[in-house]
């Protein structure tokens, strides 16, 4: 649960650094409005990192 969470923050991070791509900007628009108002489903995904 955390670790996944560590992880995207990660990769949400990583691709600011990247904002030429505007895939990798929308991406992360979508991961971060994600991980504020829908943090109680995290849990039930499962990552293979």
């Amino acid at each position: 649960m955390i670790s996944t969470h560590r992880y995207y923050l990660k990769l949400y991070t990583y691709n600011i650094k990247i904002q030429k791509m505007h895939k990798l900007r929308f991406f992360n628009c979508f991961l971060f409005i994600f991980y504020i108002f829908i943090p109680q489903h995290v849990h039930l995904l499962h990552f293979d990192i």
